[in-house]
């Protein structure tokens, strides 16, 4: 199996080439038009992508698969701050993968294997995070109702959760005690049926 990697990084591709070497043929490439000028063979390449260094190229190559009947490469995405956003915007464009640049050695080696056998590979916290967004959007309303039901001083809290701020934080600007706040994040949590600030922070993100 050939392995494409686009990238500018020089610590990048010496990452994958540790991770990779000896076990699949590696090609470095640097632009759209070399992935596509290597992919013309018609052999099942796999195009690993730092998108931290070649945004702009593959932005380019996704967009242009996306309007061709099969794609010319399978495309995994490598970002050096992965994040909840980008990961759903490139799934548009049919990515098969999207992780940390610098993941594990081992990790390579298993999303390759997920690719021979048709599968995906995406970072764990991410696919969890998106997993609690879809959940949570199918409670749209019953949401919007659990916000009405704030008091004015839960509200306060729950907003500043949502502007990712610390209890103590938190504590410090409303003038109270940590404490406090927690007894109040448990009662906002059991208006939005959410287990923790990183899903009632989704919530509020969505709503506003």
């Amino acid at each position: 199996m050939d392995v494409l990697i686009l990238s500018r990084s020089y610590s990048f591709e010496r990452h994958v080439k540790t991770a990779l070497e000896g076990k699949h043929q590696l090609h470095v490439v640097h632009s759209r038009d070399d992935v596509i000028s290597r992919a013309r063979d018609h052999n099942n390449h796999i195009l690993l992508a730092h998108i931290s260094s070649c945004r702009e190229s593959l932005t380019n190559l996704l967009t242009e698969q996306k309007q061709t009947a099969l794609p010319l490469v399978t495309v995994g995405v490598a970002a050096d701050t992965p994040n909840l956003k980008e990961m759903l915007t490139l799934s548009q464009y049919g990515i098969r993968a999207y992780f940390n640049s610098y993941m594990a050695d081992v990790h390579y080696g298993t999303m390759l294997r997920h690719f021979g056998e048709g599968q995906t590979w995406f970072a764990p916290d991410l696919l969890a995070n998106a997993l609690e967004l879809a959940r949570l959007n199918t409670k749209t309303g019953q949401q919007q109702g659990a916000l009405n039901n704030l008091t004015k001083r839960e509200k306060d809290v729950a907003l500043a959760v949502g502007k990712g701020m610390n209890n103590r934080r938190i504590a410090n600007d409303l003038g109270i005690s940590e404490r406090t706040v927690k007894t109040h994040l448990t009662r906002i949590f059991e208006k939005f049926d959410v287990k923790d600030r990183v899903a009632l922070a989704i919530i509020l993100t969505e709503m506003h």
